[in-house]
């Protein structure tokens, strides 16, 4: 390999200015330790005694009301018994037990932890450096940052008194975007189809909630002694089924065409609507599962690859040995690439934000570039944690939506480590 010349040089030295400037505006989340041992209901309640209980049911109202439409909640809200018998175990009993020490309802708890599954813009980065040492980043990217840079928090996952996996996550959300199964792999997840969510968000959101309460309208219509000519809020006929009535929503919305390319693929409804009938997993449960069962960097890959989801998404996955590294761009069915390193022939990272990665992104917001420039700026022989840091620390790849950095390498486990970026 060449010696750096004059101008990478240059590079790598603003790349630590860089670092420099963002170490000191960041700080480490607390670290807890929740017990596999314990029952679900129980676990996380020692965490919950750290944190003020007036802030946490604050913080929680506020994102639900912010991402939840009222109609959706009050369906929810009698829909919720019914839903349970939909979600997977240990969750749904670990969701209950914090609502419970929160006083908060657990159609509450359940809506934050499945809309939390569609809002994770973020930038992932897998790399192996001239020795063959695997190293994953990534930033979060979240909107209510305010909030969850206080909620942020380091979660070694216990069993039988061994540290079974660690991860990254939000106080009251019970799935993990970000972890590490120690000496095994490491997992982060990205949201797939970012931008076009955003634009629904700052143009037609409004628009597309009216959309849908119509188009739930005239399914009650049909279904009740309504008129299809009644411009009234509808409400469901209370001799059905709550399951009854979500499937026909579902079926009228599909026939309306509302469930269409036109809106993001992981509107948090839709993925409520595909985990109660479908019974696929949430995405951010799939990572927590799979750090939990899966035995080497091969069996996660074809987990994560194949297990149906609630939502589009990107599994960004490091190992232990050289070569194991791998971006799975996957559908709710199952992958749609599969894009693993590739240094024998100069392939030695693999960036990932919120775009397919054969697919050019959008100039409005290109944190790919930026983030292969500081990669080649690095270099693969200068790869480290501390340097994967200063990659995850340029503009745009963090930007004020940055809630927290993780850099990780399962072959060294203890090395594991998080900061909140942006804290107020």
């Amino acid at each position: 390999m060449r010696a750096a010349g004059p101008r990478a040089r240059m590079a790598l030295a603003l790349l630590l200015l860089a670092e420099a400037s963002a170490a000191a505006s960041s700080s480490a989340p607390p670290l807890f330790n929740v017990s596999l041992d314990a029952a679900p209901e129980l676990r996380w309640l020692p965490v919950l005694q750290h944190f003020d209980r007036d802030f946490l049911r604050a913080s929680m109202a506020h994102i639900i009301g912010d991402t939840v439409p009222k109609w959706v909640l009050a369906l929810i809200r009698k829909a919720v018994w019914e839903l349970e018998l939909f979600l997977p175990q240990p969750f749904t009993d670990e969701i209950r037990g914090q609502c419970d020490a929160l006083n908060f309802t657990l159609a509450d708890c359940i809506l934050l932890n499945l809309a939390y599954e569609s809002t994770a813009f973020c930038t992932s980065i897998v790399a192996q450096d001239s020795k063959g040492n695997i190293y994953h980043g990534r930033n979060l990217d979240y909107s209510f940052g305010n909030f969850l840079r206080k909620l942020t928090v380091d979660v070694q996952f216990i069993k039988n008194g061994q540290i079974a996996f660690t991860g990254t996550t939000f106080i009251g959300y019970v799935g993990l975007w970000t972890g590490q199964s120690p000496h095994k792999f490491t997992v982060s997840g990205d949201e797939r189809g970012w931008t076009r969510k955003m634009l629904v968000k700052d143009i037609s959101l409004s628009k597309g909630l009216s959309s849908l309460s119509s188009c739930i309208s005239s399914s009650f219509s049909q279904m009740s002694p309504m008129s299809e000519t009644n411009s009234q809020p509808w409400y469901p006929n209370h001799s059905m089924t709550v399951p009854e009535v979500l499937r026909r929503m579902t079926v009228n919305m599909c026939k309306q065409n509302y469930l269409t390319d036109s809106y993001d693929k992981g509107s948090w409804w839709e993925n409520m609507i595909a985990a109660l009938f479908q019974r696929h997993s949430p995405v951010s449960w799939l990572i927590r599962t799979t750090l939990s069962e899966s035995e080497n960097f091969e069996a996660a890959v074809y987990e994560l690859a194949k297990t149906p989801l609630m939502a589009d998404v990107y599994y960004i996955v490091g190992g232990t040995f050289p070569q194991e590294g791998v971006v799975i761009t996957r559908n709710r069915d199952g992958p749609a690439d599969i894009w693993p390193l590739d240094p024998l022939n100069g392939a030695w990272f693999r960036v990932e934000t919120n775009y397919d990665h054969w697919k050019p992104v959008p100039k409005r917001d290109d944190r790919r570039t930026p983030a292969i420039k500081a990669l080649n700026a690095t270099g693969q022989a200068n790869l480290s944690l501390e340097t994967l840091f200063q990659v995850l620390s340029v503009f745009p790849v963090y930007n004020n939506y940055t809630v927290y950095t993780t850099v990780m390498s399962a072959a060294s486990p203890d090395k594991y480590m998080t900061r909140i970026r942006n804290p107020s």
